[in-house]
């Protein structure tokens, strides 16, 4: 799922973050959209996005796993609103004035070191 209201990476469950034990990487403090305030730990991950591997923090949390806005850097969204609609993420390269387009289905992670593993869906 994409939350625009998330500033962060990626969100995963706690017990998919310790599934592969992916490396722990601290504690953040973050403010929920209700005015609460909580903490959570934060992992480092390797995600395959756009055909490219990116390593990047995923937060755990007590959630439906979320795409946030750091990973969407640099992407258009556009979204079909309704059950069984199509999320689609356009990725800009800038210095060719070009973007390339992916249908978000899948976004696949592990550990920092999952070249030698299957990564997990």
């Amino acid at each position: 799922m994409v939350d625009t209201g998330f500033t962060g990476f990626l969100t995963v469950t706690p017990s998919l973050a310790l599934e592969p034990r992916l490396p722990f990487e601290g504690t953040a403090r973050a403010t929920l959209a209700d005015d609460g305030e909580t903490t959570f730990p934060y992992y480092g991950v390797a995600v395959l996005w756009d055909g490219q591997t990116r390593y990047v923090e995923a937060d755990a949390a007590d959630t439906t796993p979320l795409v946030g806005m750091r990973l969407l850097e640099g992407h258009s969204l556009y979204v079909e609103v309704g059950d069984g609609r199509r999320v689609v993420i356009r990725a800009h390269d800038y210095r060719l004035n070009k973007t390339s387009k992916m249908v978000l289905s899948t976004v696949k992670l592990g550990p920092p070191n999952w070249t030698n593993q299957e990564p997990l869906s």
